[in-house]
């Protein structure tokens, strides 16, 4: 009876063992499961900060290209700028040289036509 008792008891242990055992297995199994998710989110997470960096430093490229063309583009607008100022002073310039010519022109035939009346 004692043997039969210690074999039951013996039993009941190594069925205990064995669930143990079977849970010990599931939870390395969802804890390997979980194990490779984080590695791929880390991974994930490694290739997106990668990419943003990179992404960043094309954004930072392209605002340097950028503002090298509108400096550019504002050297020539005031480039341009000052040779219309010229080209307009330079206008005005013949336009009052015309005007001068013009009263001269005038007084010359005035005088001409006074020439011509009293000779």
């Amino acid at each position: 009876m004692v043997v039969g008792r210690l074999k039951t008891i013996k039993d009941l242990i190594l069925n205990k063992l064995d669930l143990i055992q079977s849970k010990v297995e599931q939870f390395e199994q969802v804890s390997s499961a979980t194990s490779e998710n984080e590695t791929a989110l880390l991974s994930s997470s490694v290739f997106l900060v990668d990419a943003m960096q990179r992404q960043e430093k094309l954004n930072q490229d392209f605002q340097t290209t950028l503002l090298h063309q509108i400096n550019t583009i504002h050297r020539q607008g005031m480039a341009q700028h000052e040779l219309l100022s010229e080209a307009i002073s330079q206008i005005r310039d013949i336009r009052e040289q015309v005007s001068a010519l013009q009263d001269r022109i005038d007084r010359l035939e005035k005088s001409s036509e006074k020439s011509h009346v009293h000779g």
